[in-house]
């Protein structure tokens, strides 16, 4: 995803620069055989939360900032259904 916005572009520059951060640190305590602490920065790193980044960036993109809701608001499965045949089969969609 790109990000349009000057000021989001300066955004994912600070972000950029906190990963090759992390990173390094990660690097460093990893080849120090600190296995504690490279645990606790990959921990870290899997636990921060992303969603208001890529929500930013789908919109600034002229995409849905929630696509679940989108795709449930337009009913799309139902509209749908109704325009596929039914043959009798099983109707899990499991070929």
């Amino acid at each position: 995803m790109k990000l349009n916005n000057p000021k989001s572009k300066s955004f994912g520059l600070v972000i950029q620069g906190r990963i090759e951060s992390d990173l390094r640190t990660y690097n460093q305590k990893y080849n120090s055989n600190d296995a504690i602490q490279s645990m606790q920065i990959l921990k870290k790193a899997f636990n921060t939360d992303v969603s208001p980044i890529v929500a930013m960036a789908r919109f600034e993109n002229g995409n849905s900032i929630d696509p679940i809701k989108t795709y449930r608001k337009l009913d799309y499965k139902k509209k749908k259904s109704l325009t596929r045949k039914n043959e009798g089969g099983s109707s899990s969609g499991i070929v």
